[in-house]
């Protein structure tokens, strides 16, 4: 067995010896007083217990006589909510409504009833649901920053590390492009991130509290780092003293980007899932990065490209290594079983 199959045979190992519980957004655990409850008198607080710490973003709560009651406190300490209900609670059934971020960056909502004295109606629990519109949005910019944090990193790293004098003005142009798009659709990702968690339609995206909201979920680390990464990327195409360190920094801060928010970046063991999520992004954005300009490269220089492709083979031999094991780990951490393949969202 030679030295590199000795490294993947014990990476191998660790990602299935640290298979442990799948990890998605933050999942309700325990409410006091349960779900469906029944109690005498009025409790003075609702307290929601959640797998992971959380930060929450609106409470709301509708008393038995159908009023939507405005002097409800709420706070989170690590995993649990607190919220500190009214006095003046009529008999009959509550509904209260709560909408939280996980670590993930990614909003939870739903709903808990329970009735004082005596249960008079059972309003739906189930929380409201993302519009299509909303949806579609928030996925076309997350594409667009992956376009930027691949194509315009990734791709400036190929063209100064691995064809500096060789890469094509049209692969320049595609690269500055990516880096411009990836810029904004970072800063708008995140007031799109705030609706989300706020649940607010997309028109509100032109107003101030989807923003400040987007700015404090685990987003808006990503979004920050993703712009840094990308201004790296375009001050190391217009410095030629500094190119090769910006060029190096902007790949790390695309990797970096997508560890600090996500599923995978938040699952357990942290020790191996956000250094995982860290060389997957930076691996990625080296392999996408470098199809564009590889490409024209050889459509330009036919058989004089040849040691251009010798030099990115090179890394792209190590780079898909990289991509498979951290890809396994994290399938392995966040699937845990095959079936869940299938048989889960």
């Amino acid at each position: 067995m030679t030295r590199l199959h000795r490294i993947l045979f014990c990476l191998g190992l660790a990602c299935i010896l640290a298979g442990g519980e799948a990890r998605a957004h933050a999942a309700l655990v325990e409410a006091v007083p349960a779900d469906g409850a029944v109690v005498e008198t009025v409790p003075s607080e609702v307290h929601l217990r959640f797998n992971e710490p959380i930060s929450p973003v609106l409470v709301h709560l509708v008393d038995a006589k159908g009023t939507q009651r405005r002097d409800v406190h709420f706070e989170a300490r690590g995993t649990t909510l607190t919220i500190q209900l009214p006095t003046d609670l009529p008999r009959g059934t509550q509904v209260v409504s709560y909408r939280v971020i996980s670590s993930d960056g990614h909003p939870v909502g739903g709903s808990l009833v329970f009735s004082i004295g005596t249960a008079t109606i059972t309003p739906p629990g189930e929380p409201s649901r993302i519009g299509w519109e909303l949806a579609l949005v928030l996925w076309l910019g997350r594409l667009a920053l992956y376009f930027g944090l691949f194509i315009g990193v990734g791709g400036t790293f190929f063209a100064i590390w691995i064809a500096p004098n060789d890469t094509p003005r049209a692969a320049h142009s595609v690269i500055r492009t990516a880096i411009g798009v990836g810029v904004l659709a970072a800063i708008v990702s995140v007031g799109l991130q705030g609706l989300d968690a706020l649940d607010a339609p997309l028109l509100a995206l032109f107003s101030g509290p989807p923003w400040a909201v987007g700015v404090q979920t685990s987003f808006g680390l990503t979004a920050g780092a993703a712009v840094l990464a990308l201004l790296c990327a375009w001050g190391a195409n217009k410095v030629r003293r500094l190119r090769y360190p910006l060029s190096l920094l902007g790949l790390g801060g695309a990797g970096l980007a997508l560890a600090l928010s996500g599923h995978a970046s938040v699952a357990e063991p942290q020790w191996l899932t956000r250094p995982a999520v860290f060389i997957h992004g930076m691996a990625a954005a080296f392999w996408v990065g470098a199809l564009v300009p590889l490409a024209l490269v050889i459509w330009e220089k036919r058989e004089a490209s040849l040691p251009i492709v010798r030099r990115f083979s090179a890394i792209a031999v190590l780079t898909v290594a990289a991509l498979v094991l951290t890809g396994i780990a994290l399938g392995v951490v966040q699937i845990e079983t095959p079936s869940a393949l299938a048989t889960t969202a």
